[in-house]
């Protein structure tokens, strides 16, 4: 597939995907160039703002929350 030609290509070793990559991702590929394959479940944190908006970019967070922010990351 484009995206095992593509961790080739750059020698990369792994790969880390969204969860979503569970449906179109073949799995034995990666396997077979020992690529390793890592799916991620991302939840965005909540955080204080007037208008909350989750999965915006990290400059909402920071506008919001300021040094705050930083209590947001762990």
């Amino acid at each position: 597939t484009r995206l095992v030609n593509l961790c080739r290509a750059l020698k990369a070793n792994g790969y880390l995907s969204g969860v979503g990559g569970l449906n179109y991702i073949d799995r034995d590929e990666f396997e077979r160039f020992y690529i390793e394959l890592k799916f991620q479940n991302f939840t965005s944190p909540v955080y204080p703002s007037p208008n909350f908006v989750p999965d915006l970019s990290v400059l909402d967070l920071l506008m919001n929350a300021g040094p705050d922010s930083r209590k947001y990351f762990l």
